[in-house]
């Protein structure tokens, strides 16, 4: 029997600095498993590390930026550290609480290890509402505290490859021996969607893939031939030689709502795929903001509300495969 699958986030141990805007070392990491095994080192700018410090522990995931103050990623790099589990469940398995304590920050470049001057803070996370499950809800939008000097936002997509198609990986996880190197890998597989696949592994709204996403690859997008994603990593068997990468089309109304609120008080057009996904929905649909959680980070107190007004707030997104989160003392 094939091993289940865990998390797959890159975690270095740092100070705790609960409630300050302390700037993390990002030189702080540790050596894991091959990242996108096999893959060429990328230039891509709409793609970005994610830090998070939570309870001391400092973990690198992968993030998409939607627009120059707004990445999505997935919701399990925000969370504590969690043990890898050979026997992960996906009909019971649930998303740890966001803590109150966390901080998280975005860096842009090939080789973010290599410059902490290039973290921007993380001013707000924002979920789903309801959004509990490990697998089939593994996402959130993180809202910049400054927008990104130099963002390509990437444009997003509900429409999956047909099986066995390739397609490109992109993520920040280790390789072993440097860490926080963007790489990507143009020969991925897609292998098959939810039902298709008949595992206890991937939930309805996933896809399986052979992709080579590992450690700190986690929130990482899946691109097709045209460049544009449609899916997130989110888990990895211990091996790295498959990947369970969170499907975006279940997901595109709420992230098309929060693409066009933060769209809007940055001054900025509403982006190509979020407008269409907008026209899309039903007069009802397209005007109402779906429901969400907010969480303010920055500070000690970390509110939960609804949203306020017609425009929907932001959606954080899955990285792929979270690295599974270790702390080393």
């Amino acid at each position: 029997m094939r091993r289940l699958f865990t998390y797959a986030a890159f975690v270095a141990t740092s100070s705790l600095c609960s409630c300050s805007a302390t700037t993390p070392d990002a030189n702080a990491t540790a050596s894991a498993r091959q990242d996108l095994r096999d893959a060429a080192p990328s230039a891509r700018a709409d793609v970005v590390a994610v830090l998070s410090r939570v309870k001391g522990t400092d973990a690198w995931c992968t993030g998409i930026v939607l627009e120059p103050g707004l990445v999505l990623t997935a919701q399990h790099c925000l969370g504590p550290a969690v043990a890898p589990n050979a026997n992960l469940d996906c009909a019971t398995a649930t998303l740890a609480t966001i803590s109150s304590d966390s901080q998280a920050w975005v860096a842009q470049g090939d080789r973010v290890s290599e410059s902490t001057s290039s973290l921007v803070s993380v001013s707000n996370v924002r979920i789903p509402s309801g959004a509990t499950r490990l697998c089939g809800d593994d996402l959130a939008l993180l809202e910049l505290a400054t927008p990104l000097a130099a963002a390509a936002p990437a444009a997003l997509t509900g429409q999956l490859p047909v099986a066995h198609a390739v397609f490109t990986s992109v993520g920040y996880g280790t390789d072993g021996i440097v860490s926080g190197t963007l790489r990507e890998n143009d020969a991925a597989e897609f292998v098959c969607a939810g039902a298709d696949c008949a595992d206890a592994r991937i939930a309805s709204n996933e896809i399986l893939a052979k992709s080579g996403a590992c450690e700190g690859d986690s929130g990482g997008p899946a691109l097709n031939r045209d460049g544009n994603v449609f899916a997130i990593a989110v888990r990895s068997q211990s091996d790295c030689a498959q990947t369970a990468y969170l499907e975006l089309e279940p997901h595109l109304p709420w992230l098309a709502h929060n693409a066009a609120d933060i769209a809007a008080a940055q001054g900025l057009a509403i982006p190509e795929w979020a407008a269409t996904a907008l026209k899309a929905l039903p007069d009802a649909a397209a005007s109402l903001p779906p429901e969400h959680q907010y969480f303010a980070y920055g500070g000690c107190s970390v509110p939960t509300r609804g949203p306020k007004s017609a425009m929907a707030t932001l959606l954080m997104l899955g990285i792929v495969m979270s690295a599974r989160r270790r702390s080393a003392s």
